[in-house]
């Protein structure tokens, strides 16, 4: 008697969803593969190159197995940046939570020549961004805060950007807070006044090169928290579509990246207990439920093999 056969389990829309995300990622991903294979690129097409193969885990309680795909950790693989930020939201958000008076803060600059051969302003802004947080108006007014950098490309050339959030009830140099219960109006033209001072502090940290600052209140709602905008600040250093719109060659900006640390705290944000990574424990076997038991099914099948409780047969990626 012919049993029948067991019936396939239907996908729900989010799991549809998901499977379109990370199909869509990893068609970056081969995208940007493909294009440092053309120009070049091999110390940082062999980092990537690995990202997304399949490992075959073995149960060494019950024997089962199952296949896992390898991540890279870049944090300009479109592929692992996103888990990369989402990581940091985690890890930040009951840290600004604590924020008395958050501010939402963008610092830009003038574009950086696409055909630049030597820099692409990555670099030049995180120092211009640090020499900005030595001053001392700005450790007077600001308690602490957490920042990201991020880079676009448009047709005018380069365009890095910092995005930070910062706990700071005045945020100004010279120019003094409005006491309580001034008009709108006047507050207003207070408020645009500090804006303008810190854009010309600013500028002077990049040297001369022009910027300006766009400062914003973030204003905690009915079932909403600070953390909400740190998902605005925690996004990718850059992404996808920039890397697609890229004339030149795309190492120059994958160098500056990988020497740039793209996410910095400060302040009361630093060295913040909250911020240890917790150790991640592995899934548990699907068949048998045991933790801590799959391990690589080439290292089981030779191990077994040493111990003669099995056949061993060599594999492949194992014969090299």
């Amino acid at each position: 008697m012919r049993t029948p056969s067991p019936k396939l389990k239907e996908r729900t829309p989010a799991e549809i969803q998901r499977d379109e995300i990370l199909a869509s990622r990893a068609a970056a991903r081969a995208r940007l593969l493909d294009r440092l294979d053309e120009e070049g690129g091999e110390q940082h097409a062999k980092r990537l190159s690995k990202c997304g193969e399949k490992l075959r885990l073995k149960c060494t309680c019950c024997g089962s197995t199952r296949s896992v795909a390898l991540r890279c950790d870049l944090k300009w693989c479109p592929a692992c940046a996103p888990r990369i930020a989402y990581d940091a939201t985690q890890r930040y958000a009951p840290i600004v939570n604590e924020f008395a008076h958050p501010l939402f803060v963008t610092f830009t600059t003038q574009n950086f020549d696409a055909r630049s051969k030597k820099t692409t302003g990555m670099r030049e802004v995180v120092r211009a961004f640090k020499r900005l947080r030595s001053q001392r108006w700005w450790k007077r007014c600001c308690a602490g805060g957490v920042a990201a950098f991020e880079m676009t490309r448009r047709s005018k050339g380069w365009h890095p950007h910092v995005h930070a959030l910062l706990d700071s009830r005045w945020f100004a140099a010279t120019v003094t807070a409005p006491p309580v219960g001034t008009p709108a109006d006047k507050f207003r033209a207070r408020a645009l006044a500090a804006c303008r001072e810190i854009a010309e502090q600013w500028t002077m940290a990049l040297g001369g090169r022009p910027g300006s600052c766009k400062v914003r209140k973030v204003r905690v709602r009915d079932g909403e928290t600070v953390a909400d905008s740190l998902r605005e600040v925690m996004k990718y250093s850059v992404t996808a579509e920039s890397l697609d719109n890229i004339t030149g060659k795309v190492s120059l900006l994958l160098d500056e990246l990988s020497l740039t640390r793209n996410l910095v705290g400060f302040g009361s944000a630093y060295r913040h207990p909250a911020l240890k990574k917790a150790k991640r424990e592995g899934k548990p076997c699907e068949d048998c439920g045991e933790l801590k038991t799959m391990m690589p099914a080439d290292v089981v099948d030779a191990a077994a093999f040493k111990l003669g409780k099995t056949k061993f047969r060599r594999t492949p990626c194992m014969a090299g």
